[in-house]
């Protein structure tokens, strides 16, 4: 809807009542000025036409037949208006504007206002058009007295039309006037109210910038008046206070957005219809969404598990669910505002390394349990044969106690590896690391395992190529990882093998390797080697007296210096298992 400018409408304002106060004070003056003329018209007639009827009164009383019309004459000339006059019973014996013949077809005037009220009051007059003169013509009357009785009435009339010229002269003045008064308004209001005008303007246009967004905008206060200048510096108070809320809530949601994306856990809002509100990446990443496009849609929908809806219908507290072979647990709690149910927050944790971290230490358990149970069953069926009768029998004695004391050794190296296996895995596991030369460390190696070497008819030959280079090393720890390797190899290669025992330099890194013609290790075997309780064949492994915590305990070693362990193998043909860690290592 289009409405008028200010402007216009003060300018109507003011023009509606200069002419309301303009038309009613022509209209008082018109009229008061036409009662005025009337009356001082009057006063003049009257004067006149008393000293005609007197002196008609002194003519008739010299001379009874004197000529009336005549006398009429007379006097119009010398007066220069119209003198009729009339007998008391009302016929028209003389009038300046008539000749003879008029005179007789004159009709009776004793009826005529005016005359009616000369004859009740003494004098009379009417304002009235002539037909005769087709002029509106003013008509005053006085008696005329012979002998103090009623002879007749002296009438002059005057044309009326000289003072209604007058009041028109006068209107016209007056609508000049209005026009003037209206243009000088217009020119007042222009000048006067155009500052206030645009003063209002600029607020407007403040408002408007506000209003899309523009929190910067401000209203100038130098323009206009006072009431202007207060209404612009509340606008600008209010846009300050506005732009400040909105500063806050933007750096709330800010901060609100960074936490969201810096959570681990993911978060999913919906509102009551299950429709998806905001993903933070955690939860994108967790059910393979795309933050982008899942708000909007349906929860089911986009995460096309029953469960999750389960969670929301039946407004459990959480649940655990399994998604693309990983294990979440998912927490809801409800969004109220001012006691209304707006919409729930779904909070999923991933478990899936606590799970695994559970089925590791159920594994472990079960592992140490079986390992520490064959030894204990073997030591406790020697003791009770020996507690039977077999204590008695010298050969069995020595026969039982050897085996009892070779479980108990089996244990305690059972227990030392986990015992040095925990260290490791806790942190607690130091290395002194100086530089050392590599041959002593192979001599050590094989002069450890020397009486098992020659126990098996096997041949150990090393080969050190790293030229007397030192390497940064624990030279404990280090002999024991290689110990762990060539005793290995003593333990599964046939009776009477060779076994190769090499160190090398190679691009700053330090490769010890242990190479055997034993039976070899299956593909599907060599990437779980390094398992903690991960043999090959079980059975075997025992009969050997391993623990199967070896190899585990030698790739904890390498990585603590900065390097890798593994090993490869055909099958038939033997297995190669070696070390590598950096010339310079870190501990």
């Amino acid at each position: 809807m289009k409405h008028p400018s200010l402007k216009i409408k003060l300018a109507s304002a003011g023009l509606v009542s200069v002419l309301v106060v303009l038309s009613g004070f022509s209209l008082y003056l018109y009229f008061n000025t036409r009662q005025h003329l009337l009356s001082l018209a009057l006063d003049g007639l009257q004067g006149q036409a008393l000293l005609i009827s007197s002196e008609i009164s002194q003519k008739l009383a010299a001379d009874p037949g004197a000529d009336i019309d005549s006398l009429a004459q007379v006097q119009s000339v010398a007066l220069g208006k119209r003198v009729t006059i009339i007998d008391s019973l009302g016929r028209v014996l003389g009038d300046s504007d008539e000749d003879a013949a008029g005179l007789k077809a004159m009709d009776n005037h004793l009826g005529r206002p005016e005359i009616a009220q000369a004859r009740q009051k003494g004098r009379g007059h009417t304002v009235r058009y002539s037909r005769s003169l087709k002029l509106e013509m003013i008509y005053f009357a006085v008696p005329i007295m012979r002998k103090n009785a009623l002879w007749g009435y002296c009438r002059i009339a005057w044309p009326w039309e000289g003072l209604i010229n007058y009041q028109r002269h006068l209107l016209a003045g007056v609508i000049l006037g209005l026009v003037l008064s209206a243009a000088l308004l217009w020119l007042l209001v222009s000048l006067a109210w155009h500052p206030e005008i645009e003063a209002i303007r600029d607020i407007e246009q403040t408002s408007r910038r506000l209003s899309s967004g523009d929190l910067k905008a401000r209203a100038p206060l130098t323009k206009g008046s006072r009431e202007t200048a207060l209404v612009a510096q509340t606008l600008n108070q209010l846009a300050q206070s506005w732009e400040g809320t909105v500063n806050d809530l933007s750096e709330q949601r800010s901060n609100l957005a960074a936490v969201l994306e810096g959570m681990s856990e993911g978060v999913i809002t919906l509102d009551q219809r299950q429709v998806i509100k905001m993903v933070n990446h955690a939860a994108a990443e967790m059910f393979g969404l795309d933050p982008g496009q899942a708000a909007g849609r349906l929860l089911l929908e986009a995460i096309r598990s029953p469960i999750m809806e389960q969670l929301v219908k039946e407004q459990r507290e959480w649940i655990e669910l399994e998604w693309e072979k990983k294990f979440y647990i998912v927490r809801i709690a409800a969004i109220v505002d001012q006691g209304s149910l707006r919409g729930w927050v779904l909070v999923s944790s991933d478990i899936t390394r606590l799970k695994m971290l559970e089925r590791i230490r159920k594994d472990f358990v079960a592992n140490v349990s079986h390992e520490l149970k064959t030894p204990l069953s073997a030591i406790n069926g020697f003791s009770e044969a020996l507690l039977d009768g077999a204590l008695n029998d010298r050969g069995q004695l020595e026969d039982f106690l050897g085996r009892i004391n070779a479980q108990s050794l089996r244990m305690s190296k059972l227990v030392n590896d986990l015992l040095e296996l925990s260290a490791i895995e806790s942190g607690n596991y130091t290395l002194n690391q100086v530089p050392s030369a590599v041959g002593p460390l192979l001599e050590r190696a094989v002069d450890n395992l020397q009486p098992r070497i020659a126990e098996k008819g096997h041949l150990v030959q090393t080969d050190d190529q790293t030229g007397q280079q030192p390497v940064q090393m624990d030279l404990d720890k280090m002999a024991s990882a290689l110990g762990n390797l060539l005793d290995n190899a003593v333990k599964y290669a046939p009776q009477n093998s060779r076994i190769d025992l090499a160190a090398e330099i190679r691009e700053n890194t330090l490769i010890l390797s242990v190479s055997d013609n034993g039976p070899g290790i299956s593909r599907e075997n060599l990437p779980r080697l390094f398992e903690r309780f991960y043999r090959v064949d079980r059975a075997r492994s025992r009969e050997m007296g391993g623990t199967g915590l070896g190899l585990a305990i030698v790739k904890h070693i390498a990585e603590l210096h900065g390097g890798s362990a593994g090993a490869e193998s055909v099958l038939g043909k033997g297995s190669r298992f070696w070390i590598k860690i950096p010339r310079a290592s870190h501990s």
